[in-house]
């Protein structure tokens, strides 16, 4: 099954997706840092920075994906009182 790893952070849901089973395929992630972290483990997968830029018909047709591997980890929500 193929999977796009949307805002996958370091990759920790990839990589037991792929211990599942399951073929991470496209990965998309905002933070530089993660993105080195991802690039250095999954360095053939493709990594977009800004989810805004992919469409769900054209992904899905590149990539042939199976499921959306998204997680709604709301960062916002969880630094929201460390002003």
């Amino acid at each position: 099954m193929n999977v796009l790893s949307l805002f996958a952070g370091i990759g920790g849901f990839d990589l037991g997706l792929e211990r599942a089973g399951m073929r991470v395929v496209a990965q998309c992630e905002f933070d530089p840092f993660c993105q080195k972290v991802l690039k250095k483990h999954w360095p053939d997968v493709p990594c977009y920075p800004d989810v805004r830029e992919l469409e769900a018909d054209e992904a899905g047709r590149l990539f042939e994906i199976d499921e959306n591997g998204e997680v709604w980890l709301c960062q916002e929500d969880a630094t929201h009182d460390m002003t």
